[in-house]
């Protein structure tokens, strides 16, 4: 609260346990799509409930110390992957959608949630993101999602004024 006003940060990011992107490495290296429930990979990556614990306390301090008393949080834009294969593209979004919601369920009050959709710039719209955008809020509760124009980071995409974009 600042000068008696609630504050809302409306463009935050997840805080998961440092060795998180060993999900990102092991999933590459592999070829293989993390698992139609990422919850059942977490503990094999060694993210234990004491690292959870720590990463969130840290995140929720900062925001303690600069006042700020519910903040809408999502995907790291880079850790959006949008060049991905399709087959590791879906998983990856789901696997980064459940960090997401783990750290929501832990604060409910300081947290709501925005998605990481499986954009692919060479579809011919985003209608293959609607399945993930509508899990993550009638199953996850998220009320925002995350899009980037550039997906793939190659300048691919279509422009934003481009019917591409109308399915979300």
């Amino acid at each position: 609260m600042y000068n008696g006003t609630k504050v809302l940060d409306i463009h935050g990011h997840y805080s998961a346990p440092v060795n998180g992107s060993a999900a990102l490495g092991l999933m590459l290296a592999s070829n293989t799509p993390l698992k139609d429930d990422p919850r059942k990979d977490i503990p094999r990556l060694g993210m234990s409930e004491q690292a959870w614990a720590a990463a969130m306390k840290r995140h929720v301090d900062m925001m303690d110390d600069h006042n700020i008393d519910a903040q809408l949080i999502g995907p790291r834009p880079f850790l959006m992957l949008g060049w991905m294969q399709k087959h590791l593209l879906e998983g990856w979004c789901r696997f980064i959608n459940h960090m997401i919601a783990r750290q929501v369920t832990a604060f409910p009050t300081r947290f709501s949630g925005a998605a990481c959709l499986p954009q692919n710039p060479k579809a011919d719209d985003l209608k293959h993101c609607l399945p993930e955008l509508e899990y993550c809020h009638r199953e996850l509760g998220f009320t925002a999602a995350y899009l980037t124009p550039d997906p793939a980071g190659d300048r691919s995409s279509p422009g934003m004024d481009d019917e591409y974009w109308d399915p979300v």
